[in-house]
């Protein structure tokens, strides 16, 4: 009768929110089954989450038979807690209000990339920020371009047949003087046609620089509809990957909720001296990507925006792909 001496007067605490029980140990004497349905009755008398740690698998059976959660270790106990404890506080942040239905996606639909200008062009109308850049079809059209910004370019081909041009030998970064922008031209445009592609022009684009290479990403899940995930950037993102996940629609405080997940969290506080990364820019990244998921009306099935260029003072889109339903 142990249990359900102590049970009801723990519980009728108001301090008191979720309970833990362990039993480490259990032989004769131990009167299992009846601490199972103390503590049953106990839980559905309270209202309040209650898990079980035992090691000993007829312990938990007992438990699990009825209804109680029951775990082999303390550990795996208190897991469960502090996730059934997360959800319960996304619930109680959540805005509320219908639940928006994903777009019917029809199966089988073959899809289509955007070149990289035209990728940029369409996040940008709904609040992306990006690198200042040109398509030009001729040299002299990037001599131009770089004579109008007078900084440094970074070359690229233009082909939504080409999305990963990186893999291909298809960027030159920094080139500043005429002979340094005609060579690279030239040589873009060769292996271009060398890999059996029509030759659609060159990207050029200011070169620009931040702290830290972010990713904002983004996909049309059939089940959940927009979703959009945000984490640390750069080539290695795949390989190391540091991201958190956010459902549309969202506030800024979700963002900086999620930024705070991740192992980078640090930067956006400063770190050894250095002042603290433009979260409020992200944020601003973030949300045009979700916007641009909407709106297009299961449209776009795909956004990755890789690198975001974050800084103190803001961020910057240097190359992004959007992925389109034929």
């Amino acid at each position: 009768g142990l249990f359900s001496r102590v049970l009801p007067v723990v519980g009728a605490d108001a301090a008191v929110d979720l309970f833990l029980i362990g039993i480490p140990v259990s032989g004769r004497g131990y009167d299992y089954p009846r601490f199972a349905a103390d503590t049953a009755a106990f839980m559905k008398q309270s209202g309040k989450p209650v898990v079980l740690a035992a090691p000993q698998a007829k312990v938990r059976a007992a438990f699990a038979e009825l209804g109680v959660p029951a775990f082999e270790t303390e550990d795996e106990a208190i897991a469960a807690l502090a996730q059934f404890a997360a959800h319960q506080e996304l619930l109680a942040s959540s805005a509320g209000g219908e639940v928006p239905q994903p777009p019917h996606v029809a199966a089988g639909r073959s899809t289509r990339f955007l070149d990289e200008h035209s990728s940029l062009a369409l996040l940008e109308e709904h609040g992306l920020k990006a690198v200042p850049r040109r398509l030009c079809r001729t040299l002299q059209e990037v001599l131009a371009f770089q004579e109008e910004t007078q900084s440094a370019l970074v070359l690229k081909a233009s082909s939504a047949a080409l999305p990963h041009k990186s893999e291909h030998g298809l960027v030159r970064l920094g080139l500043a003087q005429a002979d340094e922008l005609r060579l690279a031209f030239e040589a873009i445009e060769k292996k271009v046609l060398d890999l059996g592609h029509p030759f659609e022009g060159i990207l050029a684009a200011s070169m620009v620089t931040g702290e830290r290479e972010l990713v904002v990403g983004g996909r049309l899940d059939p089940v959940f509809g927009p979703v959009v995930m945000l984490g640390d950037g750069g080539i290695l993102v795949e390989a190391m990957p540091d991201t958190a996940l956010l459902l549309p629609p969202f506030e800024e405080g979700e963002v900086r909720k999620a930024l705070s997940r991740l192992r980078i969290a640090p930067l956006f506080d400063g770190v050894r001296g250095r002042p603290p990364l433009d979260a409020g820019a992200v944020v601003q990244a973030a949300q045009a990507v979700a916007s641009a998921l909407s709106a297009e009306k299961g449209r776009i099935t795909s956004i990755d925006v890789n690198p975001l260029l974050v800084s103190p003072d803001g961020a910057v889109a240097v190359d992004a792909l959007v992925e389109l339903r034929a």
